[in-house]
């Protein structure tokens, strides 16, 4: 589905890795005679919550939106974030990694879950089914049972333009 994105990607870090054939020295230095800036790259399939409000018709709607990252736009300082959730797709420059979530990673069923929702962290909270094992349950609770933490979402302003 996301082949499109992929190639590009992989053949963007390609051109820019070390290899053996150019003496351990990478095409984009033998092309342009100087290291590329890597600060930057960010792992292909993660979670990303890009910056939403170019996109939004009303001020109620959300100014960001849990996508996957599918790679770096061509000709563009942004990246394109694929929502899991409206099926769509957006090029956005300001967007938050969490290089820790990867939203298409298939985990084999386990007995502590309910459902295989609860993998895919970029559905809607309401789809969630979260279950407690046998040995955290009592009778009478002393304390109230606490949901587990959700990510913090930052949102990223965009620059105002010199006009």
């Amino acid at each position: 589905m996301f082949w499109f994105h992929a190639v590009p990607h992989f053949a963007y870090l390609i051109n820019r890795m070390p290899c053996r054939s150019l003496k351990m020295s990478s095409p984009y230095i033998e092309l342009f005679g100087f290291a590329p800036d890597l600060s930057f790259l960010k792992i292909f399939g993660t979670a990303c919550y890009p910056f939403l409000r170019p996109y939004s018709h009303d001020k109620l709607e959300p100014r960001s939106s849990c996508c996957v990252f599918l790679g770096y736009a061509l000709g563009y300082k942004g990246v394109f974030c694929y929502n899991v959730e409206k099926n769509k797709l957006w090029m956005s420059r300001h967007v938050v990694h969490d290089e820790t979530i990867f939203p298409y990673h298939i985990t084999p069923a386990s007995k502590s879950t309910a459902s295989s929702s609860s993998s895919r962290p970029c559905q809607s909270s309401a789809s969630y089914q979260y279950s407690v094992p046998s040995s955290f349950v009592s009778p009478a609770p002393s304390s109230p049972i606490q949901s587990p933490m959700l990510p913090i979402l930052q949102v990223v302003l965009p620059f105002d333009s010199p006009s």
